[in-house]
């Protein structure tokens, strides 16, 4: 189309023209599709999104990681060497859960005998004091301890669990914060524990599961699982360092209280960690927000940024307040007069946030938390998708072989590699190919040595990217094949996820998922260290052959595909320099369509540097009209 050809001339693919042009038009599709308000809560999130940035160290000490995990191997009848646990709950009329949840406890592979359970009742007015008394005396007989604390008020949830872990054993090394509404794996204790034991002497002091069906969206370190702050519906906390910031701050009565917990022990040098492999079914939709949900996470946005933000996040919520205010429409009972209630219970609050800057004024220098809206940290899209994910507890499951190219960039590679090696998905098998001589050998034994599945082949001198691929194609032995360049990132649910959405479909040849495009600044190789500046997901377009043609829209990291595609119709056109990947996709959609997975499972970066930037795009310019003009010839009726 001219309009087409016009905007290309203009505003190349790549170019940041084109990335003003299409967050115009996607910007004015939410206006006129979805109405002013959606289109300003979009236009504030990718504000905040442009301003992120942060500095990632990798450091190479991995190898004891295998080595913790053999030595902890933990069994029912050999657990000496385990610490011992109090489990926290909370709750509040809490009849339809609390029994499931205790069940999964005392089903768990952690021994019995070394966790205790202390429920905390918030005053329930159902059976739920009365269903605890009997667990009580049926766990007894399995050697797992109850302790029941019946509140005559309900203290909400961060005071309760204060409560609760006054009454914990001494011996106890860890606490075990859960909701009411969560059941564990058999093994979810035992993940927690040995990531802990990992970790602990590397400054980690929380660790928290990963929640199913709806994971939770807030972004992570792909290569250290390291997390800015931590929810307490299902994580396991160090007693010591809990109790040394003084557990939750009683003043937040319901929500948030957990993210003022990470930040404060953030503030005493303790790192958060994320553990995607420990699983919790935690019955909650993240779509349906509770009232309670809504008024107090209104309340205590002001306490938050009034004891960690700075004068411009305060003013930003007292806007975002009158907003909210002025758009209520009163579908919750009373909801204009509750929110103004929210805006008076604020103000006391005021000079308690203050007098905790004034004691903790020179850590809080160095310290700058996230305020993004409603949220404290970046989200990663497609989160809420309903999945369990049960297949990876299948035993036949199917192999998937992931090709890393290199040119010996070390510091990535072992990024990379690391991040292969964090996938929940456990039957992957990884081809590196490097394309020149050997120079990664070292890196490849320290994986091997994690017992990681991976294959090293280099090539003597450089051959190219398509070559090198090619290469790595043909030894490969997986059911599907994905790629991952050696400056790219998947986070851990990355394989499990897209395994999950191929198997369930016998149409699908190949799925795809979304990436968050990262601009990123090298400081250093050699140890590796670089800027980040802004998660982006720049392509999020549902499969159409003739799009396809015109641009691609699936970065090479983004695609699992079924063997048989490869040894049917062949891999990369070693004619080009670059741009492989966009003509593989065009040559496997005549045989197959695609299924997009509108979830963010991975990440890849792209040069900060202008000049890096104008280099790379005039590359791509170039072969961009090669790989054009190739498939018009060869399928005309693909022309626009």
């Amino acid at each position: 189309m001219k309009w087409h050809s016009f905007i290309e001339k203009i505003a190349p693919i790549g170019t940041r023209r084109r990335e003003w042009y299409d967050l115009g038009i996607k910007g004015l599709r939410i206006l006129v599709n979805e109405g002013f308000k959606s289109f300003w809560k979009n236009f504030l999130t990718y504000i905040h999104n442009e301003k992120f940035s942060k500095i990632n160290n990798f450091v190479n000490n991995q190898w004891f990681f295998e080595q913790v995990f053999k030595q902890y191997s933990v069994k029912k009848n050999n657990s000496e060497s385990m610490p011992k646990i109090s489990v926290i709950i909370v709750s509040f009329n809490s009849e339809d859960t609390i029994k499931d949840l205790i069940n999964s406890i005392a089903s768990s592979s952690y021994p019995n005998r070394l966790m205790e359970v202390i429920v905390v009742d918030n005053d329930s007015k159902d059976r739920t004091l009365h269903i605890l008394s009997e667990l009580k005396s049926k766990m007894a007989d399995v050697g797992l301890k109850i302790k029941v604390i019946a509140n005559k008020k309900n203290y909400g949830f961060g005071k309760a669990v204060n409560l609760g872990i006054k009454h914990s054993d001494n011996s106890s090394e860890y606490l075990l914060l859960l909701n009411s509404d969560c059941r564990l794996y058999p093994d979810t204790i035992q993940k927690l524990v040995l990531a802990a034991m990992f970790s602990r002497h590397m400054g980690y002091c929380l660790w928290e599961a990963r929640q199913l069906p709806f994971e939770h969206p807030k972004i992570y370190n792909p290569v250290t699982l390291e997390t800015s702050w931590a929810s307490a519906a299902a994580c396991l906390v160090c007693k010591e360092a809990f109790e040394e910031i003084g557990g939750f701050d009683e003043n937040i009565f319901l929500y948030l209280e957990d993210v003022d917990l990470s930040w404060r022990l953030r503030l005493r040098d303790y790192k958060l960690m994320y553990v995607p492999s420990a699983r919790v079914v935690h019955l909650t939709n993240p779509k349906n927000v509770k009232p309670s949900q809504y008024y107090n996470t209104v309340l205590y946005q002001f306490y938050l940024r009034y004891k960690y933000g700075d004068i411009a996040d305060i003013f930003d919520w007292y806007l975002k307040y009158f907003y909210i205010l002025k758009k209520s429409t009163n579908k919750l009972h009373r909801e204009k007069l509750k929110l103004f209630g929210q805006f008076i219970r604020h103000v006391p609050l005021i000079p308690k946030a203050m007098l905790f800057r004034v004691k903790t004024r020179k850590n809080l220098k160095s310290f700058k938390p996230k305020f993004i809206n409603y949220d404290f940290e970046v989200h990663r899209v497609g989160a809420d998708l309903n999945i369990h994910y049960d297949t990876i507890l299948s035993k036949n499951l199917p192999k998937v072989s992931i090709i890393v190219r290199t040119v010996g960039r070390k510091g990535f590679l072992s990024e990379a590699l690391m991040s292969i090696k964090n996938q929940t998905y456990p039957n992957i098998e990884t081809i590196v190919v490097e394309d020149g001589p050997s120079t990664v050998k070292p890196i490849i034994f320290k994986f091997k040595k994690l017992d990681m599945d991976v294959k090293y082949y280099y090539l003597s001198r450089r051959h190219g990217r398509t070559f090198a691929g090619n290469f790595g194609l043909s030894k490969c032995s997986g059911d599907y094949i994905m790629f991952l360049d050696e400056d790219d990132l998947l986070y851990a649910d990355c394989a499990e996820t897209m395994v999950h959405f191929i198997t369930k479909s016998s149409k699908y040849k190949l799925v795809y998922s979304l990436a968050f495009e990262v601009p990123t600044e090298v400081i250093s190789e050699e140890p590796l260290e670089y800027v980040e500046y802004g998660y982006r997901v720049v392509y999020n377009e549902d499969f159409d052959r003739r799009v396809l043609l015109h641009h691609n829209y699936i970065p090479i990291q983004c695609a699992l595909f079924d063997r048989m595609l490869y040894d049917k119709f062949g891999g990369f056109d070693e004619t080009l320099e670059v741009l492989e990947d966009w003509d593989l996709w065009i040559k496997y959609s005549n045989y197959t369509d695609f299924l997009k997975i509108p979830k963010v499972l991975s990440l890849y970066r792209v040069p900060r540097d202008e000049h890096k930037k104008y280099e790379r795009q005039r590359k791509f310019d170039e072969w961009y009209w090669v790989v054009r003009a190739k498939w018009e010839k060869l399928a005309p009726e693909y022309r626009r």
